[in-house]
């Protein structure tokens, strides 16, 4: 019988880390390679969470197989086959569901034993609900998202007891976005390139890498070291398209300039601390801060009838959408 060899991460993963590690990935469209590779990596369990079954569209943006579109399979059952063929003894846990219609029961026992939650949707509630989940679960995530056309990507990542600002202070303008056009605020790949998502999820991969070991105290791993060395820095951008912008602004030209050794596929790392809203509905403030305090709270995420996204049963729920909507 075949023995997989992980001789060439040697020094790169602590193999006790990896092995004793719960990934849980919600949204494996394009990240289904990176689910891929984890498996690869040697993660103990990895979970993976989608309401999608395999089409035509599929096939030649996200990697499933023709077959899978034919018998319009489970993206998360196709996805399960494909990580046995690279580890037959891998423990893949497939969850045909909608993530934000998880009961809260339901959630908090499976991110009871979830080492990193990575959100990897084009759904901005299914985002936001992972988010929330993360702070009253004490269950480090990170989210990830590509920009209009694949010309750039986002990421964000919480650490319980670390990180002074959660998704919702940093991606605050999202929220109300969604919140005045009353939608889901579902992305649209349209345009894209498959290796846009691949950019970005090869930066999700090392920092799950430095995440997993930092977490569970592997101070002596080159990756785990990051987190220390990154402090605040839990927002990420990345450039695909030289000429990107957002909303008018160089963003990538103001920090890198345009020098003739500029071009584009590189990355800014900010202080999300500097993002910090007193009155987040979600975070209060603290990010992830406030460890081992809000278990007894829910996951879930209410629609306000202003169209603001709130955590169900708070008090009194508003957020500045709503404060914006009234005025």
């Amino acid at each position: 019988m075949l023995k997989l060899d992980y001789s060439r991460q040697q020094g790169a993963i602590d193999w006790d880390v990896v092995r004793a590690s719960h990934i849980t990935l919600v949204g494996i469209g394009s990240a289904s390679a990176l689910a891929r590779t984890l498996v690869r990596m040697g993660i103990g369990k990895l979970t993976v969470i989608d309401p999608d079954t395999v089409d035509a569209r599929n096939v030649t943006s996200q990697g499933y197989s023709y077959a899978d579109a034919l018998s319009n399979r489970p993206k998360v059952e196709a996805l399960r086959e494909e990580c046995l063929q690279i580890d037959p003894d891998a423990e893949v846990v497939p969850i045909q569901a909608d993530f934000c219609a998880i009961p809260d029961v339901t959630m908090k026992q499976l991110l009871g034993t979830t080492t990193l939650l990575l959100m990897a949707t084009d759904h901005h509630p299914a985002q936001a609900r992972g988010a929330l989940a993360g702070l009253v679960c004490d269950v480090p995530v990170i989210l990830a998202s590509l920009y209009r056309r694949g010309r750039a990507g986002e990421i964000v990542f919480t650490v319980p007891g670390r990180t002074a600002s959660c998704y919702r202070c940093i991606t605050k303008s999202r929220y109300e976005y969604v919140a005045r056009r009353r939608s889901g605020g579902t992305g649209d790949a349209t345009g894209s390139l498959p290796f846009a998502a691949q950019i970005v999820d090869a930066v999700v991969g090392h920092l799950a890498v430095a995440l997993l070991h930092y977490c569970r105290g592997a101070s002596h791993n080159p990756y785990a070291r990051w987190i220390e060395r990154l402090d605040q820095r839990n927002f990420v951008q990345v450039r695909m398209d030289p000429d990107y912008t957002l909303g008018g602004a160089d963003i990538f030209g103001d920090v890198f300039g345009h020098g003739e050794r500029v071009f584009a596929f590189d990355s800014i790392w900010q202080a999300g601390s500097s993002e910090v809203d007193p009155s987040c509905p979600d975070c209060h403030g603290k990010g992830a801060l406030m460890v081992g305090s809000r278990l007894s709270e829910s996951t879930e995420l209410d629609h306000l009838a202003c169209g603001c996204l709130v955590q169900k049963g708070a008090a009194g729920a508003s957020c500045s959408a709503c404060a914006a909507s009234l005025r």
